[in-house]
């Protein structure tokens, strides 16, 4: 299965995860970065950076300017909310976003929809100001949060603890947690990949365990005998 991933805004930060991560081994077939969604994908800020490509199925298409245009690596850009509201085909969903009542609202309601995707939520101010309503959206919705992806890697006391709603109110009160968010889009994008070889290389193991126990199976002939037979 080919991970897809949705990165919300397309600031300077945006910008270099999306580069990083399609210059990783393995994208395309392992993963890839399904769309990006922006709040106005004609503005005239996006217009050197994005362009036009005839799409089999899709028509026109608005794809980033990277060198992947017209190829299988090719980026959709695009504006359309309820597409990504209703799509059901990322795994991975990466706010980064400015934080401003739009940007929450975006989070909640894909939160909402029943999404059951991973979201990585890079923003502090998102998290620590909403925190305990992502939790609560997400145990009553599903899917998966990541608050410190961020900072995967980091030399600190924050390097080896995963955040998630299920342990994360026992660290969300200290303050230190947020002033030690000085990582960048090259930490998020090595955490993502991280996670996503180890879930193919956990997929792998299953499949191949699946197939061997299969293959161990009786195939539905009684081919057994009694030893009185030999006598």
């Amino acid at each position: 299965m080919t991970t897809s991933i949705c990165v919300l805004g397309y600031g300077s930060v945006a910008r270099v995860l999306v580069k990083k991560l399609k210059s990783y081994d393995g994208y395309n077939n392992k993963f890839k970065v399904h769309c990006i969604h922006v709040r106005d994908a004609d503005a005239d800020k996006y217009r050197e950076l994005t362009t036009i490509v005839q799409s089999e199925g899709h028509g026109d298409l608005r794809v980033l300017v990277d060198g992947t245009e017209n190829t299988e690596s090719m980026t959709p850009f695009s504006s359309d909310l309820e597409w990504l509201l209703d799509s059901q085909g990322h795994n991975i969903v990466v706010d980064c976003t400015s934080y401003n009542e739009d940007s929450v609202k975006l989070v909640f309601d894909l939160i909402k929809r029943g999404n059951k995707f991973h979201y990585m939520l890079p923003s502090k101010e998102l998290v620590r100001n909403h925190w305990q309503e992502l939790i609560e959206l997400v145990k009553t919705n599903g899917g998966r949060i990541s608050f410190n992806s961020i900072v995967a890697g980091d030399e600190s006391e924050w390097s080896n603890i995963y955040m998630d709603q299920e342990n994360f109110h026992l660290y969300a009160e200290n303050p230190d947690l947020y002033s030690f968010r000085n990582g960048g889009p090259e930490e998020v994008s090595g955490a993502i990949y991280k996670d996503i070889m180890i879930q193919h290389a956990e997929e792998l193991r299953r499949a191949r365990e699946e197939e061997l126990r299969l293959s161990c199976e009786p195939c539905g002939i009684n081919d057994t005998f009694s030893w009185k037979d030999l006598d």
